[in-house]
């Protein structure tokens, strides 16, 4: 994927998770997780075809696209992960291999991947505030999800890794 795209959906997907307020709420069963692995990388492809579109479509296809990247906000980015959402071809992607609730799923997985990285480098840190931050954040996520994205840990680096 290109920048942008896979900017938005990194960043675009954590966001809830940080702040959301209310009860967290499950999204992830294992055959979920099993059928987003499955699906990723075929996703991906597929999708790679509209990060030029959304590259134009908000400016990051100029040379000062690094720099650009430094000013964006989280309303910014709510709006291009929305764009992206809404757009058809990729909803009529994503129902081709039988998804409805693909971004619910990614923005579970995804989130709870960093967690859980964010706090094993915490625990290398030994740095109190860092695990403070990481605690909150957790404790806006499902603790059942958690569990089965820690579980599939090792599985879910090795498909995000082979989307590099």
């Amino acid at each position: 994927m290109k920048r942008l795209f896979s900017f938005i959906l990194c960043v675009g997907l954590l966001v809830p998770v940080v702040f959301a307020q209310s009860t967290p709420k499950r999204v992830l069963t294992q055959a979920k997780i099993d059928k987003f692995l499955s699906d990723l990388p075929k996703l991906s492809k597929e999708l790679e075809r509209f990060a030029d579109k959304y590259d134009q479509a908000f400016g990051m296809d100029s040379p000062e696209m690094a720099e650009s990247f430094s000013q964006f906000t989280v309303p910014d980015v709510a709006a291009m992960f929305k764009a992206i959402q809404a757009d058809a071809e990729v909803k009529k992607i994503l129902a081709k291999y039988g998804w409805n609730d693909f971004w619910e799923v990614y923005g579970a997985v995804l989130s709870g991947y960093f967690l859980i990285t964010f706090e094993d480098l915490a625990a290398q840190m030994n740095s109190p505030e860092f695990t403070k931050s990481i605690e909150h954040s957790k404790a806006n996520y499902n603790k059942d999800d958690y569990q089965l994205v820690k579980k599939n840990q090792a599985k879910i680096q090795e498909v995000f890794e082979s989307l590099e």
